[in-house]
């Protein structure tokens, strides 16, 4: 809970910093009158470039958003920790956010010597483009750290990027024991966005009204919860009796399935290192994957309506494959070893 982590934040001997929602007043005026300028600035060069208007438009709306004007705090924040500490070192995250990458600028400039690490933690994706885009250098962190080896392969394989790129592992690393007695049942893992959830969950439900004896599990990202969604749908009202809720742990979900019904979200990691068979859902044929295990095809099937995925939950998969599944999970989140950031 929010209290236990501040509880712990005062029993702990880390120094932090909690940055404002915004800076002082001649800052934030600053600010805005240099979006200003380059907003008049990148409507030339959109003009000259003959970008579509419609395109254009909503760039240039984008341009003195709110979330714009959050990155530009966050960053200028970040600098001057770094001038006042005189840091040597910068860690962010590294997830394709803009603000990572201004912060970089920010801080170089600040000192021109400091050394920026973005460490990537949540998957990446096979359409993801921000960050596998390298920048300028002054744009870009100096190191890329890894939560597995396979980011780190897919990362290595971009030869634009000029960043350093090592695996440092991930807290997420676990083993579970395989599961051996195996119910018909599916755990559908969703992210946090409502859409998703309820794209997956709509899916299921219809197979589940057809299929009584199959048994399905849905689960919820911590982000979103089930009242949340009861509100902006009526599918909660008549479910089937081969459709549960969880209120249990994730662990306790997977124990309880042998099979994962997902999208983007990266709990098919732990199912899959448990034994359970993944099934990905891809609305149409011509949809971009969002599957965070999608250079793994070994084992997976790739369902697009009922009957494909009546066939991937009755397919059997043989300890071969379930073990080159177990062995890409044990890759994707590798140990956490801090001696590499040593």
């Amino acid at each position: 809970s929010k209290n236990q982590v501040l509880n712990a934040w005062v029993d702990s001997n880390v120094h932090r910093f909690v940055l404002s929602s915004s800076l002082d007043i001649i800052s934030e005026i600053k600010s805005y009158l240099a979006q200003l300028k380059s907003k008049k600035q990148l409507r030339l060069i959109l003009k000259d470039l003959r970008i579509d208007k419609a395109f254009a438009h909503d760039v240039l709306r984008n341009h003195l958003s709110f979330d714009t004007f959050n990155t530009l705090r966050i960053a200028k924040q970040v600098s001057d920790i770094v001038r006042k500490t005189d840091a040597k070192f910068v860690v962010t995250t590294y997830e394709g956010h803009a603000w990572e990458r201004l912060v970089y600028y920010y801080v170089k400039r600040a000192n021109p010597n400091i050394k920026c690490f973005g460490y990537q933690h949540s998957a990446v994706s096979e359409h993801q483009h921000a960050m596998k885009r390298s920048l300028r250098q002054e744009y870009n962190p100096d190191v890329i750290l890894t939560s597995g080896l396979v980011s780190q392969s897919i990362f290595s394989q971009i030869q634009t990027l000029k960043s350093d790129i090592f695996c440092i592992g991930s807290p997420k690393h676990f083993t579970l024991d395989a599961i051996s007695n195996k119910t018909q049942c599916c755990l559908v893992a969703t992210q946090g966005e409502m859409i998703e959830c309820l794209t997956l969950f709509e899916f299921s439900l219809v197979f589940a009204q057809q299929h009584q004896k199959q048994k399905f599990i849905w689960r919820l990202h911590p982000m979103i919860s089930f009242e949340q969604l009861k509100k902006h749908s009526a599918i909660f009202k008549n479910l089937p009796d081969n459709i549960h809720l969880s209120k249990d742990s994730l662990e306790g979900d997977i124990q309880k399935c042998d099979s994962i019904l997902y999208r983007g979200t990266t709990v098919v990691v732990n199912a899959i290192n448990s034994g359970l068979k993944p099934i990905y859902y891809q609305q149409s044929s011509d949809e971009l994957s969002i599957d965070p295990i999608y250079t793994h095809e070994e084992g997976k099937s790739i369902v697009h309506n009922q009957e494909e995925l009546g066939l991937a939950l009755d397919q059997d998969i043989d300890a071969k494959t379930m073990q080159s599944l177990q062995n890409f999970a044990q890759e994707f989140y590798t140990p956490l070893d801090v001696s590499t950031l040593l």
